[in-house]
């Protein structure tokens, strides 16, 4: 049975030119069940993630992350979970906001959950889904996370989250 919608149907109107509505029906049709429109345009070959991120940078007027610009103590401010429940990876963090990478700038729950969290402006900045952007980003922060965890002498991710 193919997919109602993605959960990201909204890249379909930002990718205007790229994705035609019958080429969505056809996605659709041969997506997985929890699969989503931006991973299904790659694997089928339909666009590159540059493509895709370039495309929502100029139309949503969005910055583009830099992983190898990301700040430790970003890190540090957010909670695992939260960054895990919310796909989000935290880059750079200030005194008043907090700048965070993510595949989906429209996630309001993320967005009200981490300024809650945080106490901080939400800055969000793009970021592909893919192992080449936030997968394996995201591997280095929770890598860092755990063993931050054995240090203090705990594997439970709550201990050392806060300085």
């Amino acid at each position: 049975m193919p997919n109602a919608s993605f959960p990201d149907e909204w890249l379909a109107h930002s990718l205007e030119g790229v994705v035609t509505p019958d080429l969505l029906a056809q996605l659709r049709e041969k997506a997985g069940p929890q699969a989503t429109l931006w991973e299904t345009l790659v694997a089928q070959k339909v666009a590159s993630d540059e493509q895709i991120l370039n495309a929502l940078s100029s139309r949503l007027r969005l910055k583009l992350a830099d992983v190898h610009q990301m700040d430790p103590a970003a890190k540090e401010r957010v909670p695992e979970a939260v960054a895990r429940r919310y796909q989000i990876l935290p880059l750079r963090a200030t005194d008043s906001y907090l700048e965070v990478a993510t595949a989906n700038p429209f996630d309001l729950d993320a967005e009200k959950a981490l300024a809650f969290a945080t106490a901080r402006e939400i800055r969000m900045l793009l970021l592909a889904p893919s192992p080449k952007g936030f997968s394996r980003a995201r591997a280095t922060f929770t890598s860092s996370r755990r063993k931050a965890a054995w240090r203090c002498g705990t594997v439970s991710t709550g201990c050392c989250a806060r300085s």
